[in-house]
């Protein structure tokens, strides 16, 4: 569930050594956000874990977890016992969800792989989003500079065409 935060978050414990390896080695990830979205026929964009958890048959989790983060208590400062609980319970109901949305998804081929695709592709985005992009801004100066003087010139005979057009009053 909104599986590339995990990925930023691994990546950094992981380091890079071991990122790449794991890469290499073919590393592949569910997102099910992602997974039902495309099952929903691109109706639902962000489907929470609780909504997808009663859908596929989990279970709820606890409230008071989430009435101590909406309150501004810190996740350090929440007893640990009672946040592996929570979390615990995020792991089974992504499991349960990710199991139940492969089996649709197996069902229907070219859906299937076009998940399998969303999944690569939210690699590839959370490689971007790590790595920063380059951009040339020499570049992009000139390019603007260049343009700017087409549209200007567009603008000032769109302006001559609108008045050539008005009806005398």
């Amino acid at each position: 569930q909104n599986v590339k935060f995990d990925l930023h978050y691994l990546r950094r414990e992981w380091g890079e050594e071991e990122w790449r390896a794991w890469l290499k080695a073919g590393g592949k990830v569910w997102d099910t956000q992602i997974a039902e979205y495309l099952i929903t026929g691109q109706d639902h964009k962000y489907a929470s874990l609780d909504e997808l958890a009663t859908k596929y048959g989990g279970e709820l989790k606890m409230d008071v977890i989430k009435e101590m983060w909406n309150s501004g208590v810190m996740t350090e400062d929440i007893d640990s016992d009672l946040l592996r609980e929570y979390l615990e319970g995020d792991v089974r109901n992504t499991g349960i969800v990710a199991r139940e949305q492969s089996k649709y998804l197996r069902s229907r081929a070219a859906l299937g792989g076009l998940a399998r695709i969303q999944m690569d592709a939210l690699l590839a985005i959370q490689e971007m989003e790590y790595n920063g992009m380059h951009v040339d801004v020499a570049t992009i100066n000139r390019l603007y500079e260049g343009y700017s003087a087409i549209l200007d010139d567009l603008g000032i005979e769109l302006g001559k065409m609108m008045l050539a057009t008005q009806p005398l009053m």
